[in-house]
């Protein structure tokens, strides 16, 4: 699996932060970046210690190395 698309980030709230892709094809946006999510259980989650805001955003159909899919969102200023 290539890396996810700057692409996935185009109609996506101001506070996503990252987006990754858990081992069931799911692909999440997330509220923090992506040093703080952890793979836990097949999927990507937030550190306990941080209020989880996650939202589903779609399937992928290749999830081959999805532990490394995770991807920060690029903000222009």
């Amino acid at each position: 699996m290539s890396k996810l698309p700057k692409s996935i980030f185009a109609n996506a709230p101001r506070l996503v932060k990252s987006a990754a892709v858990n081992a069931d094809k799911k692909v999440y946006w997330h509220n923090v970046k992506k040093d703080q999510l952890s793979r836990v259980d097949n999927e990507h989650v937030i550190r306990p210690w941080i209020v989880r805001q996650s939202k589903y955003v779609g399937r992928l159909s290749n999830t081959t190395d999805w532990q490394n899919s995770a991807i920060d969102r690029e903000f222009c200023r």
